[in-house]
């Protein structure tokens, strides 16, 4: 919605088609850049196989770092204990742009 009370659809100006033009490009290429970034990450775990680190000309370039994540199974949670799931769920509304 825009500032105007109770509307809901505007005409964009050039200026606004234009930040459209370049929202939908940048969309893409990030969308490309993860699915090079998922693609060279595969080729070095290949090439590192069971090695901890990788080198370039005996110099130490890439190294496999172990570390751990952890989370709340909100199912679970949900499931096994309601009231505690229901006292601590946070609910965050936010907006964002689609593109048609």
């Amino acid at each position: 919605m825009s500032e105007e009370t109770n509307v809901t659809e505007v005409e964009l100006d050039i200026k606004a088609v234009v930040a459209l033009d370049a929202f939908v490009e940048a969309k893409k290429a990030k969308k490309a850049a993860e699915e090079a970034m998922r693609n060279a990450e595969k080729a070095l775990r290949e090439a590192l196989g069971n090695a901890v680190t990788g080198k370039v000309n005996g110099i130490p370039a890439v190294k496999v770092v172990a570390s751990q994540n952890s989370h709340i199974n909100k199912e679970v949670l949900a499931t096994e204990y309601p009231e505690i799931f229901a006292q601590t769920l946070v609910t965050t509304p936010y907006t964002y742009l689609k593109t048609m």
